[in-house]
């Protein structure tokens, strides 16, 4: 763990990449962002006939999408419980719907375009830990059923290894499958309807003169009718940043002896929880999927914390499959975690065809497909019955716990008045450190060859102090989770769209 890190996905799948955007062009609709969300509603809406342009400032699928664990689950991570309460139980019955309409759309999607990315429904399996019980499993039970889920019931005894006792909520219909050749599907599909698609080709303004949207890119412009940003993080201005908390998450990767663990789905009820799937490895092999550990981005980021969480992953993932092997694969992804629980997508202004997608929470490849779904209706004029309870204009149905995360925000900002005795020669080789005096802050990374790369420490859109992440080498904001390179200062992670200044 000394350098930036990769995931099983992206290393195991394809590289999905097209040349950058070098000319001005105009498009119908212009996609901002190339994981699952943005490739889900190009694919959708260049299938009503509108003309689609796609741009990722990396590759297609070079964000959160393949550094998921790529469960596709209608157990919604916060609780059928939960969402009944916030949204009432019609709105719960609604979410239900959605992602199981979305694991349905993207099982038909696979057959439609012939894409060969192991898609195989399985079952999910929610737990409480040994001895613990952390979750009613027969209230969950009630409130699932409600919620329109039929295919659910208490089971007792788990098919792990390790746990062959204790009772567990058992929910037929979930799917895994591998995200990265899935998107290699879509891009080919979307090509084939027409849509164009330019990835390394990042997107620096949107500007909008009350007829069309006119997007920059370090190159060239887009002229186009309506926009779609999928970036995780919006980086239009909008009031999400305020309404999203953001998270860093932690997976890793374990060979195990083939066929030791079911193909099936598993959660238990900590806070935060922890997951594990398998997926094939090799001819001889499958590889063990755990994750979990998760804590607010720009916290706990020092290299022994995030060791100890990989460590209690590992540790977690071993007690119910004492076969596990060697570890081949650790990283981290950024998880958007909306106030209420329920992704943002639509409209963010009345009366633009201005959109966004973000707050996937731990559903962020069914919340992606959903998207599609509800914005391609938006854009043709139709109605969609699940526009509401993922409408970013929606009231914030938890003031507590916004006030809580404003004053956390506020709390950072005494970091601005701050000093240490961190001068450039403390630093070791491949390493980052902060060095303060008062009012003056400096982002400091020493590269394995000894060269300093140093910006502002002050995050361009919060104000805030960032904070040096060892594991994947970025200078990470605590207040709203934007990310930045640590060699060249670029923005990894929104809402920020403007990179730090080199000093």
């Amino acid at each position: 763990m000394t350098g930036p890190t990769k995931a099983f996905w992206q290393d195991s799948g394809p590289r999905i990449s097209f040349l950058p955007l070098l000319q001005n062009i105009s498009t119908d609709v212009c996609v901002i962002g190339g994981g699952i969300a943005g490739m889900s509603v190009a694919y959708m809406v260049a299938a009503t006939g509108r003309q689609v342009t796609v741009i990722d400032d990396g590759a297609i699928g070079g964000g959160e999408t393949g550094r998921s664990t790529a469960h596709l689950s209608f157990a919604l991570d916060d609780t059928y419980t939960l969402l009944q309460r916030l949204f009432g139980k019609a709105g719960a019955r609604l979410a239900a719907e959605s992602h199981m309409a979305a694991i349905d759309k993207i099982e038909e999607i696979t057959a439609r375009e012939s894409i060969d990315c192991g898609l195989q429904r399985v079952n999910g399996y929610l737990f409480n830990p040994y001895g613990q019980q952390l979750l009613d499993l027969q209230q969950e039970l009630q409130a699932a059923r409600e919620s329109g889920i039929q295919n659910i019931a208490i089971q007792n005894g788990i098919p792990l290894p390790g746990m062959a006792a204790g009772d567990a909520l058992c929910f037929g219909g979930q799917a895994i499958f591998h995200p990265m050749r899935y998107l290699d599907g879509l891009a080919k599909a979307i090509q084939n309807m027409g849509a164009r698609i330019y990835t390394h080709t990042r997107a620096t303004s949107v500007m909008y003169d009350e007829k069309t949207f006119t997007i920059n890119t370090q190159n060239a412009c887009i002229v186009a009718q309506s926009v779609v940003v999928a970036t995780n993080d919006p980086i239009v201005k909008s009031a999400i940043p305020g309404k999203n908390i953001a998270y860093r998450s932690y997976a890793v990767g374990m060979r195990c002896p083939k066929g030791i663990m079911p193909p099936h789905l598993f959660w238990d009820t900590h806070t935060p929880y922890y997951h594990m799937r398998a997926c094939r490895l090799d001819e001889a092999s499958d590889l063990l999927l755990a994750g979990g550990g998760d804590h607010r981005t720009g916290r706990h980021t020092g290299l022994q914390e995030t060791r100890e969480r990989f460590a209690a992953i590992e540790a977690w993932a071993r007690a119910y499959v004492p076969g596990a092997g060697e570890v081949l694969y650790r990283w981290s992804g950024q998880v958007m975690e909306p106030m209420d629980h329920l992704a943002y997508i639509g409209r963010i202004e009345t009366g633009k065809d201005l959109f966004v997608v973000t707050g996937g929470s731990g559903h962020g490849l069914t919340h992606g497909t959903i998207a599609g779904m509800i914005i391609a209706d938006l854009l043709n004029g139709i109605p969609n019955k699940w526009q509401h309870i993922y409408d970013p204009l929606r009231p914030i149905r938890r003031y507590g716990q916004l006030l809580r995360y404003r004053l956390g925000n506020l709390a950072q900002w005494t970091e601005r008045v701050a000093v240490n005795h961190v001068t450039p020669e403390k630093i070791r080789p491949g390493e980052g450190a902060i060095i303060s005096h008062w009012l003056y802050h400096k982002a400091v990374y020493k590269d394995p060859q000894g060269i300093l790369h140093q910006f502002s420490a002050i995050c361009p859109y919060s104000g805030c102090v960032l904070v040096w992440n060892g594991l994947e080498h970025s200078w990470d904001c605590p207040c709203y989770g934007s990310r930045y390179d640590a060699v060249d200062g670029r923005v990894v992670n929104g809402p920020s769209n403007i990179p730090l200044r080199p000093i």
